[in-house]
């Protein structure tokens, strides 16, 4: 467990120094990942159908829990530094993030709200979502997210234009600078 800590430390101090190499990048553009039909809650118990939550904007959808030590702290806060720097700019202030938890059993609202309290994430246009099993694997699912342990889920960040229909994924320990090009280039 220590060697796993020390690693993400490691790794999360070089994409921030932005010395890693383009295996972080975007993968090719993609079509829209096939959204289940599924209702799912965010941090103020509020009910969203997954349609709603990407409707017509420019998205930036991660992969976390609550009780995560490991991946889920550094990308919370690269994609908030990254939401920051997006702020004011031309396309690009209407970003909506959506964290999506891997586990639905220990995170319900009250616990999304603490995360994003202890974050300091902001209350516009960043929603932290929950729901039923089923639902949240469903969603996973279309997001190509497979781990069989929560310590161990993928580092990846969804970018998408859901007006246009283009997406692309990256990682979402990349330096807030690359997720900005990668944004400026899906939204141009």
């Amino acid at each position: 467990m220590r060697r796993r800590s020390l690693f993400t430390t490691l790794l999360a101090g070089a994409c921030l120094s932005g010395s890693w190499s383009r295996a972080l990048l975007a993968a090719d553009w993609l079509g829209s990942p096939a959204l289940p039909d599924v209702t799912l809650l965010d941090q103020h118990g509020q009910s969203w159908r997954l349609a709603e939550v990407f409707a017509e904007r420019l998205v930036a959808v991660g992969f976390m829990f609550t009780a995560c030590t490991t991946l889920c702290p550094p990308q919370t806060a690269l994609m908030r530094e990254t939401y920051r720097r997006l702020r004011g700019e031309p396309g690009l202030d209407g970003l909506r993030v959506v964290s999506i938890t891997v586990d639905p059993y220990g995170d319900g609202p009250e616990q999304l709200r603490a995360y994003a309290e202890r974050f300091q994430l902001p209350e516009s246009d960043w929603l932290l979502l929950t729901g039923e099993a089923d639902d949240i694997g469903r969603v996973l699912r279309a997001f190509e997210v497979r781990s069989t342990n929560l310590s161990e889920h993928p580092p990846l960040l969804w970018l998408g234009d859901t007006r246009r229909g283009r997406w692309t994924r990256t990682s979402s320990l990349n330096p807030p600078q690359t997720v900005v090009e990668l944004l400026r280039e899906l939204a141009a």
